[in-house]
């Protein structure tokens, strides 16, 4: 179980798992940019 979900989180994400934080600030940018174009 641990496995698969670590493989679907690296097939996700891989930076996710390294730094969490920095993926969902770049998520948030890029909605910004979206909305603001």
């Amino acid at each position: 179980m641990l496995k698969m979900r670590t493989d679907s989180a690296r097939l996700v994400s891989p930076s996710r798992i390294e730094s969490p934080s920095q993926t969902r600030i770049s998520a948030g940018s890029q909605d910004s940019t979206q909305s603001m174009t």
